[in-house]
């Protein structure tokens, strides 16, 4: 009798998971034009880790474009907290705050966002968007040098 294989499916998580993990990032390709992002107001407001997280947005959605993952418009991806904090070693705190920087500025836009379905959890669908190409960045706040001057005049 042949030695027994367990099946494929016994690797899953009780919450439909795999057991393996993410995909290793090191495998993927991203094609990022440099014109089109680092020279834009926009892309220089971003964080570190938030620069970090889009270029890891870019890939995935590159990948996903490669293997037809449309769903009838842009590629769509998913980027789960766990996977970004695994990827990038850090926090949960500061991966959802650069996701909603990226989200504010334009960079990526939420298709269908997750949460817990039927006791699983469902991870939440993004595509990169163009809207960062119209986004300008906030006035600088100068009220403190206008008090601050204006302190100093008194003396």
């Amino acid at each position: 009798m042949p030695p027994y294989k367990p099946a494929k499916h016994a690797t899953m998580l009780p919450n439909g998971r795999s057991a393996t993990g993410a995909t290793k990032a090191e495998n993927w390709f991203s094609k990022i034009k440099i014109y089109d992002h680092v020279l834009i107001p926009a892309w220089r407001h971003l964080t570190k880790n938030a620069t970090d997280i889009l270029i890891i947005c870019i890939a995935k959605q590159g990948r996903a474009a490669a293997y037809q993952e449309k769903f009838g418009g842009r590629p769509v991806f998913q980027f789960t907290v766990s996977e970004g904090t695994k990827l990038l070693s850090i926090s949960r705190t500061t991966f959802c705050r650069a996701i909603k920087e990226l989200h504010d500025v334009g960079f990526i836009e939420l298709v269908c966002p997750g949460g817990i379905l039927n006791g699983r959890g469902c991870a939440a669908d993004y595509s990169i968007s163009k809207a960062w190409r119209t986004w300008q960045p906030p006035p600088p706040d100068t009220s403190n040098i206008t008090k601050a001057r204006a302190a100093r005049k008194r003396k």
